[in-house]
C-alpha cells in the first residue's frame, strides 16, 4: 500500500489520539481535517501537537477504505432504486 501524504491539517481529537503532546500554542482555523475528514472543523498543524506517532496511518488508511464501502454501498443503492 502506498504511504498516504504526512497531514497538513489535524483537528484537535485527532491531534490528542495521535500526537505526541497536547497543543501548547496553536493558531487555528476552520477546514477539513486531513486525517479523519471531519469538515468545517478547527484545525492546525501537526507539529502543534509534537507532529504525529505512526498511529496516524492506520486512522488515515481506515478512513481510505471506509471511503471506498460508502462508495460501493451508494452504487448498489442506486442500481436498487433504479429497477
Amino acid at each position: 500500500m502506498k504511504t498516504p501524504v504526512y497531514p497538513i491539517w489535524i483537528c484537535e481529537p485527532c491531534g490528542r489520539e495521535h500526537g505526541y503532546r497536547e497543543a501548547g500554542v496553536a493558531t487555528w482555523h476552520t477546514n477539513t481535517c486531513d486525517l479523519c475528514g471531519t469538515k468545517r472543523i478547527q484545525v492546525t498543524e501537526p507539529r502543534d501537537f509534537g507532529h504525529l506517532r505512526s498511529s496516524w496511518m492506520v486512522a488515515y488508511n481506515h478512513k481510505i477504505e471506509l471511503a471506498k464501502i460508502e462508495k460501493q454501498a451508494k452504487k448498489l443503492f442506486n442500481k436498487k432504486e433504479t429497477k
